[in-house]
């Protein structure tokens, strides 16, 4: 049975989410790497979801499949008769994985259930800000999902929408990096009313950890770390959710640790 995100909030360590499920290991945001979790034993997957043209929640990352597949398609302009047709498995050219379809977000929940916690994350376009968050909550209650996921977004509009629809644990993920319009890469995207701020690693520090979690009230997860030492700096300045590329190892890290002593 999955947590609850209030036990998340209540743990003395972070959370352990797979990026893209077990990326490290099987072709990302596929349900390979997603089956991985479970036997590994990881309590949470952190997940990329857009919507297609024929309506589907189509779990990839990019908003075309060139960089992951064996054939480009326009996920937002495709039916998804066209997408599950792609080679997700391609760009890793590793032979124990061949003809893996990109997945919809049912099949996602079908095979993980209510067994690990969802950290799904919105990739709208401008067009389909509403549509994908409408459509996303829409599946995560029809499967009784919704205490056992947060919705986070580099797009603030699209977390407003679905703060709109009651849904209570929203993000809003930001970084220094170009890609991140210059007036977001602090976080201003949490004046649209989230309550989970999710951080690139690198920007947090003692300081923006006192002002975001102490003063201002907020949860804060980040992402993507694979690197043991960096894991304990981010737990002691009490980060409640970290995900990682090999969930197993920063897992087995925090398993082999005494209990943290925060402030």
């Amino acid at each position: 049975m999955a947590i609850t995100y209030e036990e998340i909030q209540n743990s003395e360590k972070p959370i352990i989410f797979g990026h893209r499920g077990y990326s490290s290991i099987a072709p990302e945001n596929t349900l390979p790497a997603f089956e991985l979790l479970l036997k590994k034993k990881i309590q949470a997957v952190e997940l990329d979801v857009h919507i297609c043209k024929s309506g589907e929640i189509v779990v990839t990352h990019d908003h075309n499949t060139k960089r992951v597949g064996d054939i480009e398609v326009d996920v937002e302009n495709s039916d998804y008769s066209e997408i599950e047709k792609v080679d997700a498995a391609t760009f890793m050219n590793n032979p124990e994985y061949k003809n893996v379809k990109i997945p919809t977000l049912n099949e996602v929940f079908d095979l993980l259930k209510n067994k690990v916690f969802y950290d799904i994350e919105l990739k709208p376009t401008k067009a389909t800000r509403r549509s994908l968050a409408k459509a996303t909550i829409e599946l995560i209650r029809d499967y009784g999902l919704e205490e056992n996921c947060i919705i986070s977004s580099f797009d603030p509009i699209a977390v407003r929408f679905a703060i709109d629809l009651g849904f209570k644990n929203t993000a809003v993920i930001y970084s220094r990096k170009k890609e991140v319009p210059w007036f977001l890469r602090h976080g201003e995207g949490r004046l649209v009313g989230c309550n989970i701020l999710k951080p690139r690693f690198d920007t947090i520090t003692k300081s923006s950890v006192s002002i975001d979690t102490k003063i201002m009230k907020y949860d804060l997860m980040t992402w993507t770390v694979d690197d043991t030492n960096e894991a304990q700096r981010l737990a002691e300045l009490g980060v409640k959710g970290i995900c990682a590329n090999d969930p197993g190892l920063i897992k087995k890290f925090f398993e082999n640790e005494k209990p943290l002593l925060l402030d």
